[in-house]
């Protein structure tokens, strides 16, 4: 089965925008103590998990549907770990900025966790990057493990 344009690339460019907007937000907030920046990185984190939760729901079901045992499913099944991570890292961001308020004490731990759900979703960005060059190579074939050929065929 070969996958021409899987669905989830489409849907990714909002909720990084979004993530990338909560870490600006916070960052805005940790400077000026401004409480609107807090709420802006509230909002903007909670559109992104919106739709970051269907873009790796479908990134699951393209990298459940590239062939089994090779280098570009291999890729597909990090790349979905990675994204996973990323909303795990995000909803625990907004929990926090919902639960902490504007609080100065309430910078750090949102900062830290939106940047590792961005560093995260990174890393799942470099591996959907990978499924793709595979695809385009026409690595999707290769398998592995490698089988050794038969010792009495061997010159």
């Amino acid at each position: 089965m070969s996958i021409k344009h899987p669905v989830h690339p489409i849907l990714l460019v909002l909720p990084l925008t979004a993530f990338a907007v909560t870490v600006i937000a916070l960052v805005a907030h940790a400077a000026t103590a401004d409480p609107v920046w807090y709420r802006v990185a509230l909002f903007a984190n909670l559109g992104g998990l919106a739709v970051a939760l269907l873009a790796t729901l479908a990134g699951a079901a393209d990298a459940a549907n590239l062939p089994t045992f090779t280098v570009a499913r291999s890729a597909g099944l990090r790349h979905v770990a990675f994204s996973a991570l990323g909303l795990i890292f995000f909803a625990a961001t907004a929990t926090v900025i919902f639960n902490e308020g504007h609080h100065a004490l309430g910078d750090v731990a949102p900062l830290a966790l939106g940047a590792l759900g961005l560093a995260a979703m990174v890393i799942a960005g470099w591996y959907g990057r990978v499924v793709m060059l595979a695809f385009e190579l026409g690595q999707t074939i290769v398998r592995y493990p490698a089988r050794m050929p038969h010792p009495s065929t061997i010159d």
